[in-house]
């Protein structure tokens, strides 16, 4: 490892309010511990040292201020990726849609000055993985209640999702209208979008997640609903079932994916059709707690790959 520096700046851009985080904590501690460890471990003679360090998005902003006009030289030894820990606030996302063109190509993860990087609209997910040719369940956007009235083009049950969001809290399985309106109601009152999607009955309670790292898949993981449940996230009491079987039509379709969305760091999940696998979502800010400790490595190197995509000088 040489003595230069570089900083990993690990934002934890959430809602200020946001109700997930007195309920789990905020993750990003042990997330630091583990990726500094593996930068330690991994990195080469040539490599910088790199000192990660987890920020608040309001200490992100207060840093970005700070940062001098020619700042290009300055970001030219840092990575940063911010980290949805759950439903973000509109301004929050905003200060990462619209950073500066002063950050260099790849020193942002999961870069949401990217069209393709929607970082929690599910409604646009769906719309690109459609026009990529890529299974989805039928959906469809609702912003009014009467739209719920006026039916759907597939049955009871159905599914009603609220965006952005995360670890299935605001995914609800509805019997009937009256409880897909108790649902659309409870995601609005939240302050999120809201998306009605048919029910995949041959999935109910299991689904298959992939992470993915540098656009190379890391990991694969099939995930079960504790009995009697609906959602199989593992943070909501669900587990992993390890090695899922996929033959080559589910790999093509993982591919296709991947192509279709730029994905630094993410969990691809897809639901089990009856016809082949379905894609229900990308998390862009999975969370790798009880998995195999390899997967920071992976991390660790990608790191240090955007670092060296910018010439070394001096960091911040």
């Amino acid at each position: 490892m040489s003595t230069e520096s570089a900083k990993f700046y690990f934002v934890a851009a959430d809602g200020a309010n946001s109700e997930n985080r007195s309920k789990f904590g905020p993750p990003t501690l042990p997330y630091v511990e583990s990726l500094q460890k593996a930068l330690d471990r991994t990195a080469s003679g040539e490599d910088p040292c790199v000192e990660v360090i987890a920020l608040e998005i309001a200490e992100f902003i207060a840093l970005l201020e700070q940062l001098p006009e020619a700042s290009q030289e300055a970001l030219q030894n840092c990575v940063v990726w911010p980290y949805y820990r759950s439903r973000p606030d509109e301004e929050n996302h905003d200060v990462f849609s619209n950073l500066p063109d002063s950050f260099p190509e790849g020193s942002v993860i999961n870069d949401a000055r990217n069209p393709n990087v929607s970082l929690g609209d599910k409604w646009r997910d769906y719309q690109l993985a459609e026009k990529g040719g890529i299974p989805i369940p039928e959906t469809v956007e609702i912003s009014d209640i009467s739209e719920i009235d006026d039916g759907f083009s597939f049955d009871y049950p159905i599914v009603i999702k609220g965006h952005p969001s995360g670890r299935g809290i605001d995914v609800h399985l509805c019997e009937t209208a009256t409880e897909a309106k108790q649902a659309f109601q409870s995601c609005i009152q939240k302050g999120l979008k809201v998306v009605a999607q048919e029910y995949i009955e041959t999935s109910h309670g299991r689904d298959l997640r992939i992470l993915v790292v540098d656009g190379k898949i890391v990991l694969t993981l099939g995930r079960e609903a504790a009995p009697g449940k609906f959602h199989s996230n593992v943070s909501g009491g669900g587990q992993y079932i390890e090695n899922p079987i996929l033959n080559e039509e589910d790999l093509g379709i993982i591919q296709k994916v991947i192509d279709t969305f730029p994905v630094d760091v993410g969990g691809i999940d897809f639901l089990y059709g009856p016809d082949g696998l379905v894609f229900t979502e990308i998390n862009w800010a999975p969370g790798w707690s009880g998995l195999a400790e390899g997967l920071t490595d992976f991390l660790a190197n990608l790191i240090q790959q955007r670092l060296k995509l910018a010439k070394k000088v001096e960091g911040l």
